[in-house]
C-alpha cells in the first residue's frame, strides 16, 4: 500500500488488485464510507445474482453510493465482515479480476456466504480500484468458505 497526499486528506493507493480488495473489506469492517468509496472507481456497481423463490435467475443493483450508505447505516453498536477466501487472481496489464468466496458475519452471527467476483483497473493516480464487484448469495450453512 501506498500513501499519498491529496489537497489536505490522506489516501491509501492499492499497489495490487488483491491488495485494494482487502482495503475495501477493512474499510467495511470499519463502516469508513469514505475510505470503501476511495478504492474503488466512481461509477462502481454492486451486482447480487441469485435465483427468486421459483427458481429463475434474478439480479440486483447498486451504485457505489448507495451500497456505501447501506453500511454506514447499521447500528453504531452492530459489527460486519466478510471473511473471503480461495482467492484467485488474473491480471493482464492494467485489468485485473478476483474470484474469492466469501461469507458475511453480522454481529459475529453468519448471515450468508457466496462467491464475489471483482472486477478491477489500474491507473498512475489511482492505483488499483475496483470496477464493479458481483456477487452470488446463499443462505445456510457457510460450508463452502474455508476457515482461516
Amino acid at each position: 500500500m501506498m500513501i499519498e497526499e491529496h489537497s489536505t486528506r490522506t489516501i491509501a493507493v492499492a499497489q495490487t488488485p488483491q491488495e485494494a480488495v482487502e482495503m475495501f473489506f477493512q474499510a467495511m469492517k470499519r463502516k469508513d464510507a469514505d475510505s470503501m468509496r476511495n478504492v474503488c472507481d466512481s461509477g462502481c456497481a454492486f451486482v447480487r445474482t441469485f435465483f427468486s423463490e421459483s427458481g429463475l435467475p434474478k439480479c440486483t443493483t447498486m451504485g457505489l453510493i448507495e451500497f456505501t450508505n447501506r453500511l454506514v447505516t447499521l447500528p453504531p453498536d452492530a459489527t460486519i465482515e466478510e471473511p473471503i477466501s480461495d482467492v484467485e487472481v488474473r491480471q493482464r496489464d492494467n485489468l485485473a479480476h478476483i474470484w474469492c468466496q466469501y461469507k458475511v458475519l453480522i454481529n459475529g452471527n453468519f448471515s450468508h456466504s457466496g462467491v464475489d467476483s471483482f472486477q478491477l483497473r489500474n491507473d498512475a493516480e489511482n492505483g488499483w480500484v475496483i470496477v464493479n464487484c458481483c456477487d452470488t448469495t446463499d443462505r445456510g450453512p457457510a460450508q463452502i468458505v474455508s476457515d482461516q
